[in-house]
């Protein structure tokens, strides 16, 4: 089945303000019945349907942000993989990190839905960088987590900004506005001298603000330390930091 398009849905419906954005009505006007809150066993959650309709399933022990994702990348299944049988775990629904194919196209169409280019542009449009304070006004507005909201507002392209996430194993993912050169690729590893790693691997405390650095502390080619970065990151677990690297030097921006 192609992929439908979740900002012509929602603009059939009507939908002019994030706040609008209701889900259950949403899955109601696309056959899913009743969307239940019951602890399950070994997914976050799952989509049960016969022929035109369906229920969704949620554990309701997630965090209200991520049952919200886990109804819309449900919804997904629906509309792009009817007829097949879904249970999806947790890992599954990591923004930025899902390796089956299934599961990144329902990941996209969540992403999609709650996030739709009609209503996330006008407002990516009036932020002069992308910064944690900024971003989570946005992501309160949309009732998303931070990554998924942050991986929307860089596909906006309207900042040159790249996303990093590390874990204390390593580089985990990343994406970057197009505005960046593919030139510039994140290290496996972050610098001691980074502000990432002092949260990441000392427990230190998130930055209020972006702060300045060289950029040879997030870039190991060439060139790197004639040019500096802003960066800010914020926590996702004990274990895994999400580094926000916005270019300040327009040459880094060049297309050599």
């Amino acid at each position: 089945m192609n992929q439908p398009d979740p900002e012509r849905l929602l603009r059939s419906f009507g939908i002019e303000t994030p706040e609008e954005l209701d889900l259950e009505a949403i899955a109601w006007n696309l056959g899913v019945v009743n969307v239940k809150m019951r602890e399950l066993d070994g997914c976050e959650a799952r989509i049960v349907g016969k022929g035109d309709v369906a229920i969704i399933s949620v554990d309701p022990r997630g965090i209200p942000t991520r049952r919200r994702f886990s109804i819309a990348h449900e919804l997904g299944h629906w509309m792009c993989h009817r007829g097949r049988s879904s249970f999806c775990r947790a890992e599954d629904m990591q923004e930025g990190a899902a390796k089956n194919p299934a599961e990144r196209q329902a990941n996209t169409f969540a992403a999609r839905l709650l996030l739709p280019d009609y209503l996330l542009q006008p407002i990516a449009r009036r932020l002069p960088k992308l910064t944690v304070k900024a971003l989570r006004e946005v992501a309160d507005r949309f009732q998303t987590s931070l990554t998924a909201t942050a991986l929307r507002l860089i596909e906006t392209n309207v900042c040159p900004t790249m996303m990093v996430a590390y874990g204390r194993s390593g580089r985990l993912w990343f994406a970057k506005s197009r505005l960046v050169p593919d030139r510039w690729f994140p290290a496996s590893e972050l610098h001691h001298d980074s502000y990432a790693f002092d949260l990441l691997h000392n427990a230190g405390a998130e930055q209020p603000n972006p702060r300045r650095i060289g950029a040879d502390a997030f870039f190991d080619r060439w060139g790197a330390d004639r040019h500096d970065v802003e960066e800010q990151s914020y926590r996702v677990s004990d274990d895994q930091i999400v580094t926000l690297i916005h270019f300040r030097d327009a040459d880094m921006l060049e297309d050599r």
